[in-house]
């Protein structure tokens, strides 16, 4: 996982039914790349940043599957400006109520919480699901209602979701106080089984 461009200030197009707005803001570009097939490692990812007037937070909880010990592996960068106040992987995670969604059918937490003791804490809580979505129904035969049963025993029930999301975030600083910040941000989770 390669961050080409944490916080970058990006400018576009939208194109919605042939109407058309010009949009600025903040971006976000990064790379992933590996050898594979991935549900083979891994049972599910976290992705996401957020972006205050001052911090920017970037995450990624990777959780294996149990062939490999439900290793989660959870890179995190946190920047105030310019200044990375913390590159890690060392970091806490939990989740708290999960909810069934029928279109992806998976389940999804409505909150979780990341932390380093002593950095920072960051709490999500899930103020809308955006998209969910089965990705074996995009696979052409495989992804037919009849086909189903079997792709389930065999393939499992990959789904894909992109929330908006409220935020506080807690950050600790160098003279022990802690500034918290709120806001609204977006983010997914990819179930690959």
């Amino acid at each position: 996982w390669c961050v080409g461009a944490p916080r970058a200030a990006v400018s576009g197009t939208v194109v919605i039914a042939g109407e058309s707005w010009e949009v600025t803001g903040r971006g976000y570009a990064d790379h992933n790349w590996g050898v594979g097939n991935m549900p083979l490692v891994i049972e599910r990812w976290h992705w996401g940043r957020l972006y205050t007037d001052d911090y920017s937070l970037l995450y990624a909880v990777v959780a294996c599957n149990e062939k490999y010990g439900n290793l989660q592996i959870m890179p995190v960068m946190l920047a105030k400006g310019d200044k990375v106040l913390l590159s890690t992987g060392e970091v806490e995670f939990t989740l708290g109520e999960t909810v069934y969604d029928d279109v992806a059918r998976q389940s999804y937490p409505t909150s979780f919480t990341l932390s380093a003791p002593g950095k920072f804490e960051l709490e999500m809580r899930v103020q809308q699901v955006l998209q969910s979505h089965s990705l074996i129904e995009d696979m052409p035969v495989v992804g037919a209602k009849i086909l189903r049963p079997i792709v389930d025993r065999v393939v499992g029930k990959p789904g894909y979701f992109r929330f908006q999301s409220d935020f506080t975030l807690s950050v600790t600083q160098d003279d022990g106080s802690v500034e918290t910040v709120e806001g609204s941000t977006l983010h997914e989770l990819v179930a690959l089984s």
